[in-house]
């Protein structure tokens, strides 16, 4: 409906002038669907609207009609549907958006939490180098004899040894 009243007011009107842009109202059929749908499904509400103004293009051409409306009616009227899908366009856009912002705030808020705790585990110096760089602190040979030390105190504190 949203996308086909905006196309038969437009030509009740006298086309794309005359009719003060009411067609641009059909393009909240393609975002809506962008917003609530799937992408597939958006991409053909998006080529429905785009045939849709082609042949009102095409239609533009073939008449001669006039809608008897004062001059002043057509721009206010114009600027109405300019402005009102605009600002429908923008408040879903920002009403989508605000899902994302709180979503960035709780990941600098884990990150924050993540250099907390390593920390709270590592060095200072060692936990900003990590944090720094993209390479291994730890030689294979300290690794591997942190490894047995761990496991050889595990097997002492067991009584294995």
């Amino acid at each position: 409906m949203i996308l086909l009243l905006p196309f038969v007011v437009m030509e009740a009107l006298g086309g794309f002038v005359l009719g003060s842009g009411v067609i641009i109202w059909a393009l909240l059929c393609p975002l809506g669907a962008l917003m609530f749908a799937d992408r597939k499904q958006a991409v053909w509400w998006l080529l429905t609207y785009g045939f849709l103004l082609v042949v009102s293009g095409v239609l533009e051409f073939s008449g001669d009609e006039e809608n008897n409306l004062p001059n002043a009616v057509v721009i206010a009227v114009f600027v109405m549907n300019v402005l009102g899908p605009s600002l429908v366009a923008f408040f879903l856009l920002q009403y989508f958006s605000n899902p994302k912002d709180s979503a960035m705030a709780q990941l600098s808020g884990e990150q924050e939490r993540s250099e907390s705790l390593m920390l709270n585990v590592l060095p200072a110096e060692i936990a900003e180098e990590l944090k720094n760089t993209n390479r291994t602190i730890a030689q294979r040979h300290e690794a591997r004899e942190r490894f047995v030390r761990r496991c050889r105190w595990h097997d002492l504190s067991d009584g294995r040894v």
